[in-house]
């Protein structure tokens, strides 16, 4: 498979062996680390992209440890000349530094040149969230318990919203993994983390126990489809833009912004920011910290609105 990635678009382009082999243990190495389907198409991708440049180039084929930081710079440069913006420039940089780190934990290269490399800055913009009135109401539109199916929707948007699950990890759910007011949950690069969840989340679980017309075998999938399958990711984005619509929010209200409104939520309410972290499931306290910036801009607005001197116009009466 990657020797047919590494020629695709180039008939001329024998690879090496060294290559083929080489990329594949690589693959190998990051699926057995947790990495979707999507994210080894994007490394793969990236890497043949960079080892069919060099072949293209001035440099004509090199072996991995010839391979040196001015060519992956000049492989950088020649992407963001071909319109490369500076997220997408970030992410091959990514794949390159594991890539490279790779070869050098296994002794194939000596010196790791994507070390030297420098990552361009991103900006980093606030996450959207929910305020606690926005909250009630989208919760409201999703309160009509008619069937298994509104149930199932309900419980899915209470995880998001009240547990702060990324979809993902919601739709990955089995009967196993539910207990008594908290969830098992297998996060990014297959880290599990226990999850508190609300009582209403809990009433519905057990509703939906009882009412889907599939089974609720332990290995079975909490959520699934009216055909029984595992429920596909666009069905809660949908369910999301549909009640964004109803209620007239901003179409950056997406299931992504309701895991931001919990983290908000929890820091305004004086949350630990470690314990939020956790929760999250984010590897770094980085991650968690912007919500510090968020919940500071929410606090500037209020500020601005309610104090005497923040109004900038006078109170009649």
């Amino acid at each position: 498979m990657i020797g047919n990635v590494l020629v695709a678009k180039n008939s001329d382009f024998i690879p090496p062996l060294e290559y083929v082999s080489v990329l594949e243990s690589w693959q190998r190495h990051l699926a057995a680390a947790g990495l979707s389907q999507h994210s080894l198409n994007t490394y793969v991708t990236t890497i043949t992209q960079l080892l069919r440049w060099i072949h293209n180039s001035e440099h004509g084929h090199e072996k991995f440890e010839r391979i040196t930081a001015d060519q992956l710079r000049a492989f950088l440069s020649h992407g963001r000349q071909k319109g490369w913006g500076a997220r997408t420039i970030s992410v091959k940089l990514s794949v390159i530094n594991n890539f490279f780190a790779y070869l050098h934990a296994e002794n194939i290269i000596q010196t790791n040149p994507a070390d030297h490399l420098d990552r361009p800055r991103l900006p980093q913009p606030l996450p959207r969230a929910l305020n606690s009135e926005q909250i009630k109401l989208f919760m409201g539109i999703f309160s009509q318990l008619d069937d298994w199916v509104a149930i199932r929707d309900a419980l899915l948007i209470s995880l998001l919203l009240g547990s702060g699950l990324r979809i993902s990890e919601a739709l990955g759910l089995d009967h196993i993994d539910w207990g008594q007011h908290q969830i098992h949950v297998r996060g990014k690069g297959q880290k599990d983390r226990l999850v508190p969840c609300l009582p209403l989340s809990q009433q519905l679980y057990e509703k939906l126990c009882q009412t889907t017309v599939w089974g609720t075998h332990p290995r079975d999938p909490i959520f699934l489809g009216k055909r029984g399958k595992r429920l596909n990711p666009r069905i809660p984005q949908r369910l999301v833009e549909n009640a964004r619509i109803l209620l007239g929010l901003s179409d950056d209200i997406t299931p992504h912004a309701l895991r931001h409104s919990f983290a908000t939520a929890l820091l305004h309410s004086g949350g630990d920011l470690r314990k939020i972290q956790q929760l999250l499931g984010h590897e770094s306290l980085a991650a968690t910290q912007i919500y510090t910036h968020v919940d500071m801009t929410n606090k500037r607005h209020a500020l601005a609105t309610f104090h005497p001197r923040g109004r900038t116009k006078p109170v009649e009466g």
